[in-house]
């Protein structure tokens, strides 16, 4: 049995962490999937009705209405300084000078075939902060 509140949060968290990540069109599908559980956790479905108009209807439009109502969020601001930064986390990670569309290695896994990460998931360890070396 489906627990409504459950499904609603994480649904919630899906939507934030996709938006934080650049990924609007999943962060709304997630947006308004979060809204349905949370109707059906009050036992209030009858009370949503969507006026759907064809020719004036955008999912896009409504779908930023929702983020923008619900959450709010920006997404994070990367470095495009090319050095070594830390993660959220406090992992390391390394911006690159080249471009490219994968600037970014995780340090963590820099003897791994798949070491290179685009901007849009190195946004989901945002935020950084650059490493510098300190003399003693």
């Amino acid at each position: 049995m489906s627990n409504s509140w459950k499904d609603a949060a994480e649904s919630s968290d899906a939507a934030v962490q996709n938006m934080r990540a650049g990924n609007h069109a999943l962060a709304q599908t997630h947006a308004v999937v979060a809204i349905m559980h949370l109707l059906s956790a009050m036992n209030k479905p009858a009370e949503f009705t969507l006026n759907v108009k064809p020719d004036l209807f955008s999912l896009n439009d409504a779908g930023a209405r929702i983020n923008a109502s619900l959450w709010n969020v920006q997404p994070p601001t990367l470095p495009t300084e090319p050095g070594i930064y830390q993660d959220r986390h406090g992992l390391p990670w390394w911006r690159t000078a080249v471009e490219s569309d994968a600037p970014w290695m995780s340090i963590t896994h820099g003897h791994c075939d798949d070491r290179w990460f685009t901007d849009q998931h190195a946004a989901q360890h945002a935020p950084f902060t650059r490493m510098e070396a300190v003399q003693r």
